[in-house]
This record gives structure tokens, sequence and C-alpha cells, in this order.
């Protein structure tokens, strides 16, 4: 029985928003590929959407969820700045 080494990174990463440290290994070749410009999702397809909102952003999953949930205020105000677009001007 054969094993294959992948090389990782191992990151903690900062919720901006609640303080949390989340840590997280990727594959190191994805995460090179990504920091070169590659779109996250193509990078690194196995990763959860959770953990790379969290490396594009800096929010955490749960964070996210709190800060665009459809009563959220951010959304709430975005929603109601959609129809304002081109007024007065």
């Amino acid at each position: 029985m054969g094993f294959t080494l992948v090389p990782t990174v191992t990151l903690s990463v900062l919720c901006t928003k609640c303080r949390e440290i989340t840590k997280f290994s990727l594959d190191r070749e994805g995460f090179m590929k990504w920091k070169g410009g590659i779109c996250i999702q193509e990078a690194l397809p196995d990763v959860s959407p959770d953990i790379r909102e969290l490396m594009i952003s800096g929010v955490c999953g749960t964070c996210f969820d709190k800060l665009f949930s459809e009563g959220s205020q951010d959304a709430r105000n975005e929603n109601e700045n959609k129809g304002k677009e081109g007024i007065g001007s």
C-alpha cells in the first residue's frame, strides 16, 4: 500500500468581525495558484466555501451568514438603495 505525500500550507486566519481564529491546512500547489491570480474556486476546489470566503474577505462563514442573511441590516440597506440609483442625478 503506497502513500502520496501532498505538500500543504497551514494558515491561521482571524475573522475581522468576531475575532475568532480559524486554523486550516491547504494543498500548497492550489494555494500558490490562487496567490498567483487563479480564481480561488478553481485553485482550491476541495476547500469549503466558508474557508474560501474567510481567505478572500477575512470574514468567517458564521459572520458572513449573519451579515448577509435576509433580515440583516446590511441586506436591508442594500435592497433599499437598489431603487434609488439615478434619482437626483
